[in-house]
């Protein structure tokens, strides 16, 4: 995400993947309901089984892994060092400067 600070990046994954989490969910979750009805004990098991997966599956996509990223998060965007690392070593390529000294004229 190209915005500054943990929250901010936060609040952008779970607009543009928070929908798809509850989607996700809730379709699993629309897709086991007809095992609820059965009347045998290993499908009841079954449709236990999934609903605890997919309600933990859902809670830690939607609330415990966002809240855990805007406390432990990186503070700002890793690809862009990375990015940057990475034209530097090209311009350095193009112009021929490779010495330590030279990369603070190529970024300057």
């Amino acid at each position: 995400s190209p915005m500054e600070g943990r929250e901010a990046k936060v609040k952008d994954t779970l607009r543009t993947m928070g929908s798809s989490i509850l989607v996700g969910a809730i379709s699993t979750f629309l897709g086991v309901i007809p095992l609820a009805f059965s009347s045998s004990e290993i499908f009841n098991t079954i449709f236990v089984t999934f609903i605890g997966l997919v309600t933990l599956g859902a809670g830690h996509g939607l609330i415990l892994l966002p809240v855990l990223l805007s406390i432990f998060g990186p503070n700002e965007c890793v690809h862009s060092e990375a990015r940057r690392e990475t034209e530097v070593a090209e311009v350095a390529d193009a112009t021929g400067k490779t010495g330590p000294g030279d990369e603070e004229s190529i970024t300057a």
